[in-house]
């Protein structure tokens, strides 16, 4: 689904104007609230039909391609020069949440057979799908930002030091 989503989003900026945060944010939503809708439903297909189960799950998965023209390239409209530095810093934070998922699911779950255990998993990732991207959609800018531009002002007596430490 990425594929779709990015050309889809490419298309509407190019051939109607659509403006970068705008295509960004619907990207972002279908990244996210897509996913959380689909796994709001899981909660409420019979577990017995594992066709309907696995259906969820793939269109859960693959409707969360949309992050990628949704916040993950915004990085790049904000800040071009630092979007690596600060990718690595919300991706370290992004997966100390994705190591407390386990545990949060094992406090949960205590039996794996028990399907309302399993649902309260699925509305906290509901419910933390549609959080995190409301504060996307209403927080979330696309314009290059004033320090993403180095400051190369440096003084003349300025010099490399070593040991001495800083100028």
């Amino acid at each position: 689904m990425g594929f779709p989503i990015g050309w889809l989003s490419d298309l509407a900026m190019r051939r109607y104007g659509v403006r970068v945060e705008v295509v960004r944010k619907v990207a972002n939503t279908i990244g996210m609230w897509g996913p959380g809708a689909v796994l709001l439903v899981l909660c409420f297909v019979d577990v017995r039909n594992e066709v309907a189960v696995i259906s969820c799950l793939v269109v859960a998965v693959s409707l969360n391609a949309g992050v990628l023209s949704g916040c993950l390239i915004t990085l790049l409209d904000l800040c071009p020069n630092y979007c690596g530095t600060l990718y690595s810093i919300l991706n370290t934070i992004a997966k100390g949440f994705g190591l407390l998922a386990p545990i949060v699911c094992g406090a949960i779950v205590t039996d794996q057979k028990n399907v309302q255990q399993w649902n309260i998993v699925f509305y906290i990732s509901v419910g933390a799908y549609f959080f995190t991207n409301l504060l996307f959609v209403i927080f979330a800018k696309a314009e290059k930002q004033p320090w993403n531009e180095p400051n190369h002002q440096t003084s003349q007596s300025c010099r490399i030091s070593t040991i001495s430490g800083p100028c």
